[in-house]
């Protein structure tokens, strides 16, 4: 096998193991939780390990097909490294079940350790997550090794959220410290994009005026009454994948209303820019193609006017962010 397809197999052996639980139930039975299983399993009593009880993988050959999932499904592996897998973590659970009996039970204290690890990699993260500059506009780690991360959120129609991991931020976090995708979800999910999200928030003056009006939605008291938020990310995600982004040429279409501009036409950039696009003299009076669209959106999905407003913010949002990329991959090289 190959040194580093080895060592990033060892890893997943590495995670398995610390994310395995030991305990003592109220028989003093000695029990096991296995982070692919639901359930506990009795392995020991009396700090004597018996040919029964011990932790051999053929014992616990139930639950392999989840544990192949598993393998599949979040480390994308091939059969023949998901026996190693296999294999390896119940060397490890093993010695660790015998620590956990002989110790009467305060090698949980070692089971700490990834978790610790995690939250030191989400401090160090943290204190290198930085503003690029003044303008308090894109934020990037360590210097530059990865930028610009506020571009993966959504501002959705109550609060903003990413939809993925940033790819920059995952190799980073692979390359530099050793993670598993799965250690990356969870040190990510967990606090690490919140985190992000209120860099952005905290400057409300220096972000894109679709920001602000959401910052706004987030400091209401309450949601406005007769919103269904399910029913208006679902209309808003789909009449965006209708959109049509053209970069090499700098176009983007609206098939829905037979709508075309040139990414860099103000006509185009206007409703975005403004805070009330609809009620504000915003320029040139060919700066309609957004009232077409919510007409359309009107029309099609029967939305009430407190659905109209949120749907137009998620809307302008994520058309202003696309613009931004438009401009960022235009601009690379200069």
């Amino acid at each position: 096998m190959d040194s580093r397809k080895e060592k990033y197999l060892d890893k997943i052996v590495e995670h398995l193991v610390n994310g395995t639980k030991y305990d003592t139930d109220h028989l003093n039975v000695y029990i096991i939780k296995f982070p692919f299983s639901d359930g506990w399993e009795v392995f020991g009593s009396d700090g004597v390990m018996s040919s029964i009880y011990d932790i051999y993988p053929e014992r616990f050959e139930d639950h392999r097909w989840n544990f192949d999932q598993e393998m599949i499904n979040i480390f994308d592996l091939m059969e023949h490294e998901s026996d190693y897998v296999w294999e390896k973590y119940f060397e490890g659970a093993r010695f660790f079940g015998n620590e956990y009996a002989n110790s009467k039970g305060s090698i949980n204290e070692s089971t700490n350790k990834q978790k610790q690890f995690l939250d030191y990699v989400y401090n160090d993260l943290v204190k290198n997550t930085k503003f690029r500059d003044a303008s308090y506009r894109d934020i990037d780690i360590f210097d530059g090794k990865c930028k610009s991360l506020q571009v993966g959120i959504r501002w959705g129609s109550v609060a903003p959220y990413f939809n993925y991991v940033p790819e920059c931020l995952e190799n980073f976090l692979k390359d530099t410290y050793g993670l598993t995708f799965k250690e990356i979800e969870e040190l990510f999910w967990d606090k690490y994009d919140e985190h992000i999200i209120n860099m952005v928030l905290s400057k409300k003056e220096h972000v894109s005026p679709h920001v602000r009006v959401h910052v706004d939605y987030l400091r209401e008291s309450k949601l406005s009454e007769g919103v269904d938020l399910g029913f208006v990310d679902k209309v808003a995600d789909m009449v965006l994948r209708e959109i049509v982004w053209d970069f090499e040429r700098g176009l983007v279409y609206f098939p829905m209303i037979n709508y075309s501009a040139s990414i860099r036409d103000d006509d185009f950039l206007s409703p975005l820019a403004s805070d009330d696009a609809f009620n504000s003299d915003i320029g040139s009076p060919n700066t309609i193609w957004h009232t077409d669209l919510m007409d359309h959106i009107y029309e099609t999905y029967g939305i009430t006017g407190g659905e109209r407003n949120r749907i137009w913010g998620s809307l302008q949002g994520e058309i202003w962010e696309k613009t931004e990329e438009y401009w960022n991959s235009f601009t690379r090289d200069y």
